[in-house]
């Protein structure tokens, strides 16, 4: 009965390093997409200019 009772408790480690994760995950996406985004209205600009 002891085992049966020790396994109702749900891993709460192995979910909160899992939340941890995909937040870490999530944030780096959101960054790699600012510096693709920054990185296109770069190259508008530049094209913008036309060097003549």
């Amino acid at each position: 009965m002891k085992s049966s009772s020790r396994v109702v408790k749900p891993p709460v480690l192995p979910i909160l390093l899992a939340l941890m994760i995909s937040s870490c995950y999530l944030q780096a996406t959101v960054q790699d997409a600012c510096i693709a985004n920054n990185g296109l209205f770069e190259i508008g600009n530049l094209l913008q200019m036309d060097p003549a």
